[in-house]
């Protein structure tokens, strides 16, 4: 896959990088770029006094056919320890595209911060 700019919500590039490898950013910006990524890209993030914070440190895994039917917890041991399991690429996205047209959702802000409470309380 070609190289990437990836934007924080004030439309700065963060860097340039290839999502293929195991990619480290925050949670804003991974959700606030999750149409960059591929479907099958799973997301883990640290926790912040127990808790997923918009500064959560992430990293995007591309798992191999066989890695995905592992235990998330197995994942996160090999690839990204401290890490813990948040959610699909795919979902992240099904999920903005749901939010998008709510006006309490309008600010990035508010939509990475909804995203964050459906991770952590209804997935």
């Amino acid at each position: 896959m070609a190289a990437k700019n990836w934007l924080n919500p004030e439309g700065v590039t963060l860097f340039v990088d290839c999502i293929e490898t195991n990619l480290r950013m925050t949670l804003n910006e991974i959700i606030f770029n999750v149409n960059e990524l591929s479907d099958d890209s799973v997301i883990y993030a640290k926790r912040i006094e127990g808790h997923f914070t918009c500064n959560s440190e992430a990293v995007i895994l591309q798992l191999t056919e066989e890695e995905s039917n592992w235990y998330i917890t197995d994942i996160a041991q090999k690839y990204c320890p401290g890490f813990d399991y948040f959610l699909e690429s795919d979902i992240i996205k099904d999920f903005v595209k749901q939010l998008k047209g709510i006006e309490e959702y309008s600010s990035p802000e508010k939509l990475v911060s909804r995203v964050i409470y459906y991770a952590e309380f209804d997935a």
